[in-house]
């Protein structure tokens, strides 16, 4: 499941001190607990694969649109924490197919 993988990477970010992934985890996990709530679910159920590829997706699009917004106001430092946050959010997310595999 891809709940207890980012639960298992997210300790292991813990004990190596990587503490923008860690906390990029630990925001993903909430996003995941908040999604079962706003479905009338138990916060301690776990959120199927389908669901939590769902939530990764609008994470890694809140991330791409904050990043852009503050290129525009000038803000380079917090932009470049933006996209980091976004290559972490985008390694758990399923891999688009080329051109060449679609065709």
């Amino acid at each position: 499941m891809l709940t207890a993988r980012i639960r298992k990477d997210m300790t292991t970010a813990i004990k190596a001190r990587d503490d923008l992934r860690v906390q990029t985890l630990r925001g993903a996990l909430a996003a995941f607990v908040n999604e079962l709530v706003a479905k009338s679910r138990k916060p301690t159920e776990e959120l199927s694969d389908a669901d939590a590829v769902v939530v990764l997706k609008r994470l890694a699009k809140q991330r791409r649109e904050a990043s852009e917004q503050y290129e525009k106001g000038g803000r380079a430092e917090l932009a470049a924490k933006e996209s980091k946050e976004l290559l972490i959010v985008e390694e758990y997310l399923p891999q688009m197919a080329g051109k060449e595999e679609i065709e």
